[in-house]
Parts: C-alpha cells; structure tokens; sequence
C-alpha cells in the first residue's frame, strides 16, 4: 500500500528473491540447487503469465535491478539481467 499512497506504484518493478540453498549441512556447492535461486518480479516493463525455466542467479539480481533503473552494469559483474522475463525479450525456455 505504501507505493500505492506514495503514487508510486505503477512505476515501480517489484523484485523478490532468495538466497541460494544448501544439500545438508553444506552452503555454497556447485549443483544447481546451490547455485540457482527464486526470483518473483511484478511491474511495469516485467512479463506476464510466464514462468522462467532458465537458471537464475543470486549476481542476476542486480543486474536485473540495474537493467530498470536505466543503470550501465560494469562489465566486471558476471550476472545478466533476467531478459526472458522482461518485455520485449524472448527466451526458448519458458512456461506459459
């Protein structure tokens, strides 16, 4: 409601992501449990009704942010942003 009040909300993107996980008592492995995470994003610009099948990255996170910000990434960073989910963007990987 805060964003609705505020007459922000329909230009705000939503992003909602986790940590990546752990097997057992482990964090910070090399299988795709522990290395992919959840990301929820709503907002204008931001895809509706899909579901991306692609490995999603906690660095993807920022990139993502940055890419709707307007903001030039370094080229240092190794994520991308989560195109398949952006409009205007295809991806081959996606549930709809």
């Amino acid at each position: 409601n805060a964003t609705r009040e505020a007459g922000t909300y329909d230009n705000t993107v939503f992003i909602v992501a986790s940590d990546h996980g752990g097997i057992g008592t482990s964090h910070g492995g090399d299988s795709p449990e522990e290395l992919t995470i959840f990301v929820g994003l709503s907002g204008p610009g931001v895809r509706e009704g899909i579901q991306v099948t692609d490995p999603v990255y906690v660095v993807d996170v920022a990139a993502t942010a940055a890419f709707f910000l307007g903001l030039e990434t370094p080229r240092a960073w190794y994520g991308k942003p989560i195109y398949c989910a952006i409009n205007g963007f295809e991806c081959e990987k996606q549930i709809n």
